[in-house]
């Protein structure tokens, strides 16, 4: 218990330090390039269904079209490690087939270490764009290895810098764990929309409103 609340105190510490961080020299752009990331691991597998009609439903309700480059849209999983289904784009049709046949890849959540190889793939050098992460996960507490606290710590005070933007869904508080303060902690710090939800059920729902949070920051 007491190691549990080191690692929370530890993730909590960037709230503090990100608000300390000096507002960017130049203004942020306005276009988007969004990262949907999501749970892949087992425990996504018994609300598979309500997840891919909330992932379409995201899709359909963000603004513009396939033409419109405003906003770029990827989709990365963690399960176990990082897995890049789609690269950033604007075809929609290619982001709605993929959520379609979207299913899980097995094993444990490698949330942290997904998030960070994410940034690092897709947004840590964008000349043009906004950086935003979507999550969606589970947390029962079964990650795999352990949270890479102080590299999320750096990685969180570098994103407020650059302007990032983080949403985030978690699904299944019973036994919820250091991901879910990581995210919470992530999503409150960029000024992002966090939310809990006991099953998978509301998530058609949730990511629609999510869609819409996102499309605010669209110009």
């Amino acid at each position: 218990m007491h190691q549990r609340w080191r690692v929370l105190a530890s993730a909590m510490a960037v709230c503090a330090l990100g608000l300390q961080v000096a507002l960017p020299a130049a203004p942020i752009i306005g276009a988007l390039r969004v990262i949907l990331l999501l749970d892949s691991s087992s425990a996504i597998s018994p609300m598979i269904n309500p997840l891919r009609t909330g992932l379409l439903a995201f899709i359909d309700n963000l603004p513009g079209s396939d033409d419109d480059l405003d906003l770029e849209l990827g989709i990365v999983s963690t399960g176990g490690q990082l897995r890049v289904r789609v690269p950033p784009t604007t075809e929609r049709a290619r982001l709605r087939a993929a959520v379609a046949g979207f299913a899980a890849d097995g094993g444990g959540n490698a949330f942290v270490d997904t998030l960070l190889e994410a940034d690092k793939r897709f947004l840590r050098n964008l000349d043009q764009r906004r950086p935003v992460f979507v999550v969606v996960m589970t947390d029962n507490s079964a990650f795999r290895g352990e949270p890479r606290v102080d590299e999320y710590n750096a990685f969180a005070r570098d994103f407020v810098r650059r302007g990032g933007r983080a949403h985030g869904l978690v699904v299944g508080l019973m036994n919820a764990g250091v991901h879910t303060d990581i995210l919470s902690n992530l999503a409150e710090n960029t000024g992002g929309y966090f939310d809990s939800l006991a099953v998978g059920n509301a998530l058609p729902d949730k990511l629609k409103y999510a869609a819409a949070m996102v499309s605010a920051d669209v110009p």
